[in-house]
């Protein structure tokens, strides 16, 4: 009787050790799922690299009603945004308004995007397709002559107002952008690429913040 009962406590220890060893190989949060090679992989893998890079514009003059003969100096207004990769300079910085593209065409890099002016506007001034004759009121750039642009009004996600006018054909286009970023003060930007890029432009301005 003694020996059945010391073989059934071995027996007993036997079962409780053997579920230890079972429970210890799962995962910590209880889940019943194996940790596959796959899994190791992701966890490991090195990120993507990104295709657009961030910039800081620091704006140290506006300009009453875009009137280049009315400067107002300012201090800590900056806007940053997003560029595609494929716009470049060769001297980054935070005063760095030119950028330029490279011309299939041409072979080499040239102009193409440009933060051009701040606008410093009243409380009631209304952003719409006559700003291109407040801002050029003494000199309409032929580039942008009514009969040969397009025009369009609207509101991006960051809730900024814009306009743009736009002039291209098949291989290339360009436009002329008016962001109001605050009530007071509206950011023109003027960029030209070739058309196969033209999606990149609404990216850009959408990516507007006030730094």
């Amino acid at each position: 009787m003694k020996t059945n009962s010391i073989l059934s406590l071995f027996l007993l220890l036997c079962i409780i050790l053997c579920g230890c060893t079972h429970d210890s190989q799962l995962p910590a949060d209880g889940t019943t799922d194996a940790i596959t090679e796959t899994d190791t992989a992701s966890e490991t893998a090195e990120p993507q690299e990104s295709e657009t890079y961030e910039i800081t514009y620091r704006i140290e003059k506006v300009f009453e009603d875009f009137n280049y003969g009315k400067p107002v100096e300012v201090e800590g207004l900056a806007v940053t945004m997003m560029l595609p990769k494929h716009i470049k300079t060769d001297y980054p910085s935070e005063i760095q308004s030119l950028y330029r593209v490279y011309n299939e065409e041409m072979g080499k890099y040239i102009r193409g995007f440009e933060i051009c002016r701040m606008g410093y506007v009243s409380n009631d001034f209304v952003l719409d397709e006559n700003i291109y004759e407040v801002a050029y009121i003494y000199r309409l750039d032929s580039m942008y002559s009514k009969d040969r642009i397009s025009s369009h009004k609207g509101t991006l996600s960051n809730g900024y107002e814009y306009v743009y006018f736009q002039i291209g054909d098949a291989d290339r286009y360009r436009v002329r952008i008016f962001v109001r970023i605050q009530e007071n003060y509206i950011l023109e930007i003027d960029y030209a690429d070739d058309s196969k890029n033209y999606h990149c432009i609404y990216d850009i301005i959408d990516s507007i913040k006030v730094k």
